[in-house]
């Protein structure tokens, strides 16, 4: 049977497709918080200054093999699953796509919801309405709603392109963020160089992991070059 890949994108495969999608984008998301881009994630979500350590990479690279996993199954299953593929392997599918996303929406829902009561605090969002787009009303939310909509009804193109349009809205919201803090903010230059505190002696970050000030800059002229390209 013709892979679902090789075909005009519909019914289950456009399901597949907008999962592939939108775990890439969650994926990379948290890439951006491991020590390669040492502390952007961190600069550009957070509004006060917080070094990037091992404890943050250590946080941030589980959360990365979770979405990993998840963007292997989705891509698998969007190139290899075909007609004649068993009803309960795209069930399984949906129900992991659908519990991840939730899980996920919930939590970054309560994460916005804090921001109210952490106003000058160094958890405080340097805008707030990113990680509300990483929620049950925005990306998450929509991949939640429509995996859970294919797994009880099957899947429903005019449910799946309604959860399409507030899903790439949401990511291009996110996108724009990230692209506009990079080239008008200047970067995260003051995370890359700020100094932790170990052992009470005062290291800088660059010692910590292994980096030195050349590599730094190489790394941010690097994701600002991709940022003008995109």
């Amino acid at each position: 049977m013709t892979p679902f890949s090789s075909v005009n994108l519909s019914g289950a495969q456009l399901v597949l497709f907008l999962d592939a999608i939108l775990s890439f984008g969650c994926s990379d998301c948290a890439f951006i918080g491991l020590w390669p881009f040492k502390g952007l994630f961190h600069a550009w979500m957070y509004k006060k200054h917080a070094p990037y350590n091992w404890q943050t990479h250590t946080m941030m690279a589980w959360f990365d093999v979770g979405c990993i996993g998840l963007l292997t199954t989705n891509i698998f299953a969007y190139l290899k699953f075909t007609e004649s593929t068993s009803v309960e392997a795209f069930e399984l599918v949906y129900t992991t796509n659908f519990i991840m996303h939730l899980l996920w929406g919930v939590h970054n829902l309560h994460l916005f919801l804090c921001n109210f009561y952490q106003k000058g605090s160094k958890e405080e969002w340097r805008r707030s309405y990113v990680i509300l787009c990483w929620s049950l009303f925005g990306a998450c939310g929509s991949g939640a709603f429509r995996n859970y909509y294919s797994l009880k009804y099957g899947p429903d193109d005019s449910v799946t392109k309604i959860t399409w349009v507030v899903e790439w809205i949401s990511l291009g919201i996110i996108m724009g963020d990230l692209f506009y803090f990079l080239l008008k903010e200047h970067g995260h230059a003051p995370y890359w160089e700020g100094e932790i505190n170990r052992n009470n002696n005062m290291y800088p970050s660059s010692e910590l992991l292994g980096i030195d000030s050349d590599m730094h800059g190489f790394m941010i002229e690097t994701v600002r070059l991709i940022s003008f390209i995109y």
